[in-house]
C-alpha cells in the first residue's frame, strides 16, 4: 500500500531520530549506493515500512483447513432466526 502524498503538500514536520554511530554510518552508505541523502534513503524506506505494515494489519490469514471451514459456512443456508433478523425492521427507524 502506497503512501500517498500530496504535490503540493508541505514539509513542516520534523522527524528526529537518535541511533547510534554504527547505524548512522550503514544508513550513509546504504543511502550513497543509490545517490540519495540519508533523508531521501530514510523516506523511501519508512513509506515502504508503513505500507506492508498496514496493509497486513487489514490482512487476515487463514491456513487452508480454516479458508475451507469458512466456505462450508457460506454455502450453508442462513439460519432462520437470522433471517428474521435480516429481514426485520430495523429499531431506529
Amino acid at each position: 500500500m502506497p503512501i500517498t502524498v500530496l504535490a503540493n503538500e508541505a514539509k513542516n514536520r520534523w522527524l528526529n531520530l537518535r541511533v547510534e554511530a554504527s547505524r548512522k554510518a550503514a544508513f550513509e552508505q546504504a543511502a550513497a549506493v543509490y545517490g540519495q541523502t540519508v533523508s531521501q534513503w530514510s523516506l523511501a524506506n519508512l513509506d515502504a515500512a508503513a505500507g506492508r505494515d498496514i496493509a497486513a494489519s487489514r490482512t487476515l490469514c487463514l491456513t487452508d483447513e480454516a479458508f475451507a471451514q469458512v466456505c462450508d459456512m457460506l454455502d450453508e443456508p442462513i439460519p432462520e432466526e437470522q433471517q428474521e433478523l435480516a429481514n426485520g425492521r430495523p429499531a431506529w427507524v
